[in-house]
């Protein structure tokens, strides 16, 4: 039994990676909105210094000016600077992330034990090829959906960023009237979203042992973590869409890979051992059951020792459909960026 689970690793880096990013986002765009006290009020059509590349806030100007009036009222009256208010604000960032968390631990402890049941009278035969097929197919689907959103990286984070922001303005307003929690709301239904389709990706892996499942998901959520504090800590030097196309790429082979093991698994469940099926080659070396590193390359791959013609013509569909689908996808892009551009300049 292998000790480490490539499709799990990609699947929560993904997802840990999501909520690093956003998370980053709502603390960049709390130092952007709240000016310090001794300069003017900001000109929403200026950029505004900020550790990160500056970027101008995407709303009406004299909305922003007379959010920022009433906040420096606010402050005055309840005796808060700009960078006590900056604090309070990040508290209840943390705040919503960390409850986020503890409720999505324990219901992905509801959820595993509740799957264990329900599959562990077919875990056996036909009936448990039929239960990974299934999953298999189902995490394909997903991580291949995953890979579409991550192609749109050349305008997600600008427009990521302006949703933030004009969410952040509005709890600005509710803020200064009274409702301080309301973005604690916020980081808890974005990390308990991204928990949540964790648990429905990783739910067809439940036959690895648990020392598998704790490494996969640690190093998964450390690297994912890691890897949106070095997106945003040194933004000028890591460039995001080649960062975003390396994962695209991967999540592709991984997505390949579990196409072809749930076509495989469909037919071992639905033909006998004797039946004549057709391989188009079958090895007595590299098997991923018995050595890691062959593991690690189907998992990452889709490598098989043993590849019938059905998963072999499986794989190549899935490659043609994944990328047909991508080439479209860019090709809209780029014509939403190039109507846009021509909007703003008229």
């Amino acid at each position: 039994m292998a000790i480490f689970d490539i499709s799990i690793f990609f699947i929560v880096f993904r997802e840990t990676l999501e909520c690093t990013v956003i998370m980053s986002l709502l603390f960049g765009i709390i130092d952007r909105i709240i000016p310090p006290e001794s300069e003017d009020i900001p000109s929403l059509n200026q950029e505004i210094t900020a550790p990160s590349p500056p970027t101008s806030i995407s709303s009406q100007d004299n909305h922003y000016r007379r959010i920022i009036r009433r906040l420096r009222r606010f402050q005055q009256r309840e005796n808060t600077s700009s960078q006590e208010l900056r604090g309070q604000l990040k508290r209840i960032v943390v705040y919503g992330t960390i409850a986020g968390i503890f409720i999505s631990i324990l219901l992905g402890i509801l959820f595993v034990c509740v799957l264990y049941i329900v599959i562990k009278g077919s875990q056996n035969g036909t009936g448990g090829l039929l239960w990974e097929a299934f999953f298999s197919l189902l995490t394909t689907v997903l991580i291949t959906l995953i890979a579409w959103y991550m192609v749109r990286v050349t305008f997600w984070k600008e427009k990521l960023e302006k949703q933030i922001k004009k969410a952040t303005l509005a709890y600005l307003e509710r803020y200064i009237g009274g409702n301080k929690w309301f973005l604690f709301f916020l980081p808890l239904t974005i990390v308990m979203r991204e928990a949540l389709e964790s648990f429905i990706f990783i739910s067809g892996s439940l036959n690895q042992t648990y020392i598998s499942f704790l490494i996969s998901i640690g190093s998964g959520v450390v690297v994912g973590c890691l890897g949106g504090y070095l997106i945003f800590k040194f933004s000028n030097l890591i460039s995001v869409r080649a960062f975003s196309t390396v994962c695209t790429i991967l999540f592709f082979f991984v997505a390949a890979g579990l196409f072809g093991t749930a076509i495989s698994s469909f037919e071992s469940a639905t033909n006998s051992e004797n039946s004549d099926r057709i391989y188009l080659w079958n090895l007595n070396c590299c098997d991923p059951e018995t050595d890691q590193g062959w593991e690690a390359l189907s998992g990452t791959f889709g490598w098989t020792n043993k590849a019938s013609l059905g998963q072999v013509i499986g794989y190549i569909v899935y490659w043609i459909v994944a990328l047909l689908r991508t080439y479209f996808i860019l090709r809209k892009s780029k014509v939403t960026d190039v109507n846009e551009a021509n909007n703003n300049v008229a």
